[in-house]
């Protein structure tokens, strides 16, 4: 079972990681969901715990300018 568990967390890891490869992608943010499960294996990333909240502040204090 744990097996089966990493191998899977570390298959969507890689699967991520491919991906932000593709895009050219400089500065990559991994948040909700499972992230914090995937994100040891994906440690050149930045995990942000509440992105969407924080992401909404910058914006209304932009908008508010």
């Amino acid at each position: 079972k744990e097996t089966i568990s990493i191998g899977t967390l570390q298959g969507h890891a890689h699967m991520i990681d491919g991906f932000v490869k593709n895009l050219n992608a400089k500065d990559v943010y991994i948040s909700g969901g499972n992230s914090l499960k995937v994100a040891k294996y994906l440690n050149k990333y930045t995990f942000i715990k509440e992105a969407t909240i924080e992401g909404m502040k910058i914006l209304d204090k932009k908008n508010k300018a």
